[in-house]
């Protein structure tokens, strides 16, 4: 039932090189997957509290800058093994290329 309900319709769009997969959902599914999100979101927010700070709260990602801040000032010590990794892929619209990301990386 749920693979039913999760099926789409799929495009190629040209992606020079190669093709970029864009799944166009049901208009039902969409609907049904906004009200289960309506339903559910403040479940959601109790759950995730500082562990997913985006998740549909107010200013997420400013609760993020400032926690990262200070989990990265409390952890990057001299001959500390421990980093920050920022990455900004620009993944929105694929736009970097992951094969050379993951050789580079």
């Amino acid at each position: 039932m749920i693979h039913a309900h999760m099926s789409c319709r799929l495009i190629a769009l040209e992606k020079n090189p190669g093709v970029r997969p864009i799944g166009i959902g049901e208009c039902l599914t969409r609907i049904l997957s906004e009200c289960i999100i309506e339903v559910s979101k403040h479940d959601v927010k109790e759950v995730c509290q500082a562990d997913q700070l985006c998740s549909g709260l107010n200013s997420g990602i400013e609760g993020a800058v400032r926690a990262m801040s200070q989990v990265f000032e409390s952890k990057c010590l001299p001959n500390s093994k421990w980093g920050l990794l920022v990455m900004d892929a620009k993944n929105a619209f694929n736009v970097a290329n992951r094969q050379l990301a993951l050789w580079q990386g």
